[in-house]
């Protein structure tokens, strides 16, 4: 591979880091400025989603455009939530502005997954008892 087609494949892969997440599951919702909230798609039973494709989800001001919730301003970011397999789970602060934006995707620019995202205010609830 000459050098310019390492640099081509490079910056093709890190479209979505500069240029945001296009989602195809976006949608805002309204919260307490300064508490936890648990956002997710199948994790710890909040939201639903099938695991293949891999969703991802990003979690911006709610005040914020798509376009606008680029990785530099994201309040969170996940792939696969903890103990929830490929489905995202994650707590961020509900900034002053009282509203999340919450984008689902793809783990690849391409894809188009099943991911129902919902919150859990207060933070994750507890993992199930085994």
């Amino acid at each position: 591979m000459t050098t310019r087609n390492l640099l081509l494949a490079i910056a093709i892969a890190a479209m979505p880091l500069v240029a945001g997440c296009k989602g195809n599951k976006v949608g805002t919702t309204d919260c307490a400025p300064g508490e936890p909230v648990f956002v997710s798609c199948g994790c710890l039973g909040v939201g639903s989603c099938t695991a293949t494709p891999d969703p991802v989800l990003r979690i911006c001001d709610g005040t914020l455009e798509e376009d606008e919730c680029t990785w530099d301003v994201q309040l969170g970011e996940n792939d696969d939530g903890p103990m929830c397999s490929r489905c995202p789970g994650l707590t961020v602060t509900c900034p002053d502005s009282g509203s999340l934006l919450v984008i689902a995707r793809g783990y690849y620019p391409d894809e188009i997954v099943d991911c129902d995202w919902a919150t859990s205010p207060g933070g994750p609830p507890p993992p199930p008892e085994e």
